[in-house]
């Protein structure tokens, strides 16, 4: 077992000490940056705002909850109730489900509205769903490239998933040399 792995099991049950115990952490991983906890339960961490932050500033880490793929709702349900959630001023234009992630990416006219005021309306759609959404703006003339680089985002999100979690790896290990000199 290697000293990330240690480090991931070591958070892991750090999270499950920090959560209430109705919570499932099901997998801990590094994303870039970013940790990753994968849970069972995103209903839970969504009716509770300040669980992410609290978990955030206990561990000094940014955090990225996302529900484990066992769980999720079907897309097609859960395009109908996150329409249904959402105000139709909005301007949805479309939904787009990444279920290796668990998001949703909505896209949308007027982004704040569906984010909605302090982010309500974002965790209404996680407790509905049970899918984590992103909000991305529709542009305003229709335009290929930006058509494009999200298309491509969306076919290579695996490879960049991967990468990332290579990165997260090779940020937090531990140090190789005593020295801190760059020569």
């Amino acid at each position: 077992m290697s000293s990330v792995e240690r480090q991931l099991d070591d958070l892991q049950a750090e999270i499950e000490d920090e959560v209430p115990a109705d919570i499932t952490i099901s997998d801990v991983t590094y994303e870039g940056p970013e940790l990753v906890v994968y849970t069972r339960d995103p209903k839970e961490f969504a009716s509770d705002g300040d669980l992410v932050r609290r978990l955030a500033s206990n561990l000094r880490k940014r955090i990225t909850v996302r529900p484990d793929p066992d769980v999720l709702s079907h897309p097609r349900e859960a395009e109908e109730q996150v329409r249904d959630i959402i105000p139709d001023e909005a301007g949805v234009t479309d939904l787009d489900f990444h279920a290796d992630t668990g998001e949703i990416v909505i896209e949308a006219e007027k982004p704040g509205m569906v984010i909605g005021r302090h982010g309500s309306t974002l965790r209404e759609i996680t407790q509905a769903v049970g899918w984590t959404p992103e909000v991305v703006r529709t542009p305003p003339i229709e335009s290929s490239t930006v058509s494009n680089v999200r298309n491509f985002l969306k076919q290579e999100r695996d490879e960049r998933r991967d990468i990332l979690e290579r990165i997260g790896r090779q940020i937090h290990r531990e140090e190789m040399a005593d020295d801190e000199w760059v020569r």
